[in-house]
């Protein structure tokens, strides 16, 4: 009997040192009033959804002690106009927190969800580890002084963030839209940002899409498959000299300075540049998006484009980041056109052009 009760103990033991981790979903829908409980998509009654992202955020959960794996879920026709600081919440590797958007047309949609705050700061600024930032539009709406759209801050142990499916636009940023800053081991992937200027105080510098500093941090971060055009800087920098920062299937296109700048591994491959800056046989090269018009910007790729469709680097079973789909969440069994857009021959994601660019450099 001793046993029987001793070997008990042991499975019960490991039962709760092993137990698994719960699904917690709460969600935010800009229709609702604030005080909901966010634990439904309803917008009446008190278990209604969250006004707000900040809202979601207010609770700082323990995500270890509790054996949780957060999803947010993120609708409203209207745009969520509170800045947020995603810091406090306890995560690890399997303890993650995911803030899902419901845009998946894979360009700018006024009907989903999107964070469109006047920040001299940011609008999204994120400190904890092992956040993950999908399908979200995101636009910084300061007239004069603004910082960033997103920053992704220090963590001394890395910050394992990751930010897919995205798109940032319209925005000043006094160094870059996204900014990362000794933030490591980030993924950043299938994401698109353009219109992207300097504010008025940075007058000589910044408007950039994309900037990545780790100051003395040693572990690099990993960027594939982004669209970045028209920044009045570079489309993406690397700050940091002796960090391998990977950089696979990006576009930089029609960046006033540069499309790329800065240090990056010698194992990058396959950037597009429409200046001299990108991957070697990847440089000067003319695309046709589908649009580029100011305010119905669409950067699908189009049928008969040679330089993007099918030349990158198959990603789908990448060691690092197996992209599995693109920024329309398009079902896919290669990942291997450039860009955040995987052409889909059948409809799914890509329409005939109506508008081409020729970039012309100086």
């Amino acid at each position: 009997m001793r046993k029987l009760i001793l070997v008990l103990l042991f499975c019960l033991l490991n039962a709760v040192v092993y137990a698994a981790n719960t699904p917690v979903t709460r969600y935010v829908n800009t229709g609702s009033a604030s005080g909901g409980d966010g634990t439904t998509p309803a917008t009446t009654g008190d278990n209604r959804a969250y006004h707000s992202l900040f809202e979601a955020e207010a609770n700082n959960r323990d995500l270890q002690t509790n054996n949780e794996i957060w999803s947010v879920e993120c609708a409203g026709v209207d745009a969520d106009t509170t800045t947020v600081t995603w810091d406090g919440w306890v995560t690890s590797s399997s303890q993650t927190v995911t803030i899902h958007g419901d845009n998946t047309t894979g360009k700018y949609n006024a009907n989903a969800y999107r964070m469109e705050a006047s920040a001299a700061t940011q609008v999204l600024a994120v400190t904890d580890q092992y956040i993950i930032l999908d399908n979200v539009q995101l636009r910084n709406t300061a007239a004069t002084y603004a910082n960033a759209v997103i920053t992704w801050s220090t963590d001394p142990t890395g910050n394992f963030g990751t930010i897919r499916n995205c798109i940032v636009y319209n925005s000043r940023a006094r160094y870059g839209a996204i900014d990362i800053n000794s933030a490591q081991n980030m993924k950043v992937y299938n994401n698109i940002i353009y219109n992207i200027t300097r504010d008025t105080n940075n007058a000589a510098d910044g408007g950039s899409g994309i900037i990545v500093v780790n100051d003395n941090d040693a572990e690099a971060s990993y960027f594939y498959n982004n669209t970045i055009y028209n920044c009045v800087d570079a489309g993406w920098i690397g700050l940091t000299a002796g960090i391998d920062y990977l950089l696979k299937n990006n576009i930089c296109y029609g960046n006033d300075a540069y499309d790329y700048k800065g240090s990056s591994a010698a194992a990058s491959v396959t950037n597009l540049s429409s200046d001299g800056t990108g991957s070697t046989g990847f440089t000067s090269k003319t695309l046709a998006f589908t649009n580029v018009e100011a305010g119905t910007e669409d950067f699908h790729l189009v049928v008969g484009d040679t330089e993007a469709i099918d030349k990158g680097t198959d990603v789908y079973s990448d060691a690092t980041i197996a992209v599995t789909s693109d920024i329309d969440n398009d079902t896919l069994t290669v990942r291997n056109d450039i860009g955040a857009d995987e052409y889909v021959a059948a409809g799914g994601g890509s329409t005939p052009p109506f508008f081409s660019i020729i970039y012309v450099g100086d």
